[in-house]
């Protein structure tokens, strides 16, 4: 039914790649070039390895922002803590 309506209304949508998810992580991050550039890196490396197609494109972005920080000796954007379970 979303097709049918989006294909009436002549809407043209692409599929999300790591490069959109990867410019709001690093916006979130407060990044500065250094940060971008090596996100970017890594994440255009898991274009050359075909094991890395099962992994949503979101996944990939946020594991390069990760890696990316850990590498550069920053800490990540967000808290890890998640408190006891119960």
């Amino acid at each position: 039914m979303e097709i049918l309506i989006l294909n009436t209304l002549h809407f043209d949508l692409t599929a999300a790649t790591a490069k959109v998810f990867l410019r709001r992580y690093l916006k979130a991050a407060s990044a500065d070039l250094t940060l971008a550039f090596l996100s970017s890196y890594l994440a255009e490396l898991t274009l050359q390895e075909y094991s890395f197609i099962q992994y949503p494109p979101s996944l990939v972005a946020a594991a390069a922002v990760f890696l990316a920080l850990r590498t550069l000796g920053r800490e990540p954007w967000v808290s890890f803590d998640f408190g006891p379970p119960f």
